[in-house]
């Protein structure tokens, strides 16, 4: 019997957080048994009702965020949006990047209707379910499950720095809690690697 398609929708390549996590969620999904899962890479909604067509799939998983795809809704108003995947009739899943248990509580399917609330907004209301790389999630709404984060395979080359260096994925937002992962261990000499760091550094190196 013929395992049944899972289109996986990702942006065209980017030097970001959000393209680099959906390629190694995509390449592991390629071992599944028991669904035969489909990378593409759309830059607008003509693209993906070609793929939907061309593949009929089960069910879409997006790796979606506002900033990589901004053509999935339409600003039809200030702070309200239109839902443009409305009418692909297929279950869609969509992956919550910037989870917090706040915007997994409040989570909804807009199928075919307005959207009102800010940008962030859309990341909890696009969709019929949602995906959280959180294990550490409450699960107090049913159409919103959690995964682990995936844990590549690494080799140190190098020396064990001098002082405790923890790294994160992506910017240094609010909901990484690095302020409480500080208070938690009392660390007086401690390193907190991410990308917003790295920002800072090489603003502060242009500035001088």
């Amino acid at each position: 019997m013929a395992k049944k398609n899972i289109l996986f929708v990702s942006h065209k390549k980017a030097q970001c957080g959000v393209y680099e996590f959906g390629k190694n969620i995509s390449n592991v999904l390629q071992h599944a048994v028991k669904y035969n899962f489909i990378r593409i890479e759309c830059e607008s909604l003509q693209e993906l009702n070609a793929a939907v067509h061309a593949n009929n799939p089960a069910a879409i998983i997006y790796n979606y965020h506002p900033s990589v795809f901004p053509w999935m809704t339409s600003k039809i108003a200030p702070k309200f949006f239109k839902n443009n995947l409305g009418s692909i009739r297929v279950p869609q899943v969509g992956i919550i990047h910037e989870i917090t248990q706040k915007v997994a509580d409040t989570a909804t399917n807009y199928r075919k209707k307005i959207i009102p609330g800010k940008v962030a907004r859309l990341c909890n209301s696009l969709f019929d379910y949602y995906i959280a790389a959180d294990p550490t999630l409450l699960l107090k709404n049913p159409i919103v499950f959690k995964t682990g984060r995936l844990i590549p395979a690494y080799k140190n080359n190098f020396s064990l720095p001098s002082i405790i260096t923890i790294g994160s994925f992506g910017f240094g937002t609010l909901q990484k809690v690095l302020k409480k992962l500080y208070s938690k261990y009392r660390l007086n000499l401690m390193k907190l690697l991410s990308a917003l760091t790295f920002l800072l550094q090489i603003l502060e190196i242009k500035t001088g």
